[in-house]
């Protein structure tokens, strides 16, 4: 029997992102921030760019939207959902297009997949967290935020797989080589989470149910994956989470996470482990 839940990251770093879900027939995809090339190799064994039903944008930075106009070229029909002010930075009126509102949810795709779009503190136009739920699942992408608030661990509660920013180890930003005013953009309160605060924000919105965190948006220069994995381990040493740390150039595996969680009532930690 064909698994109804199957997720994928195809690329997360700081040179581009896209991840695709697939919640029974209805495969959406997540940014479109590589070459076309490799969003169509990634969707192999997910029913491919024909099989897409949806694309969903976080915002408009080129590491997110890199491959959206040869994607849109290919699949001309395909609907792009977006926040209102990330819509009109792209300016795609002759597409068809839906406005995600903050914290309203929308149905989407023929298995009815909600989606619920939530403002997180990022420098572009009107950035979103997305949290996606069907077949008793419930998937968020969280990254482009340089903090977080009550209102991010409110949206991301009761996740089974948590895709969430661990951008910078805080030590190498401060010793690294990027200029000053760079380093004060990732660093601030509109730029990237670090590993210490991804760490943090896991700690506020794991619960019992939680199967799997996927460490995303890692900068090549600025962190390590082992400096990432290490640090949310100190948290989930001893628990039954998996955790991946998503590459920038090559596809994960394909998670095929339990379907049919009941929504359980999120912990601010978990007090098991």
């Amino acid at each position: 029997m064909n698994h109804p839940i199957k997720i994928r990251t195809i690329a997360s770093g700081s040179t581009g992102n896209t991840g695709v879900l697939k919640f029974g027939e209805s495969s959406i995809l997540v940014d479109a921030g590589v070459p076309f090339r490799r969003i169509s190799a990634g969707l192999e064994g997910l029913g491919g760019v024909e099989g897409l039903q949806a694309i969903v944008l976080t915002h408009e930075h080129h590491d997110h939207i890199r491959g959206l106009e040869l994607l849109l070229k290919a699949r001309p029909d395909l609907p792009v959902y977006a926040s209102g002010g990330t819509l009109k930075a792209l300016e795609l009126s002759d597409r068809e297009t839906h406005i995600l509102r903050p914290d309203v949810p929308m149905t989407i795709g023929s298995e009815s997949v909600e989606i619920t779009g939530f403002r997180v503190s990022h420098d572009a136009t009107e950035v979103m967290g997305l949290r996606f739920e069907s077949h008793g699942h419930v998937a968020c992408f969280v990254t482009d935020l340089g903090t977080y608030s009550d209102q991010t661990v409110e949206a991301v509660q009761g996740v089974h797989t948590l895709i969430l920013e661990s951008n910078y180890d805080a030590e190498m930003l401060r010793s690294g080589p990027y200029p000053v005013f760079l380093k004060r953009r990732i660093g601030g309160t509109r730029g990237h989470l670090s590993n210490d605060q991804s760490r943090a924000l896991l700690e506020r919105v794991a619960h019992h149910n939680l199967q799997r965190v996927v460490l995303a948006h890692l900068s090549e220069t600025n962190n390590t994956p082992e400096r990432a994995r290490r640090t949310a381990e100190e948290f989930l040493a001893g628990s039954n989470v998996s955790l991946h740390v998503a590459a920038p150039s090559s596809p994960s595996p394909i998670w095929t996470p339990a379907a049919g969680v009941a929504r359980s009532a999120p912990l601010t930690q978990l007090s098991l482990f």
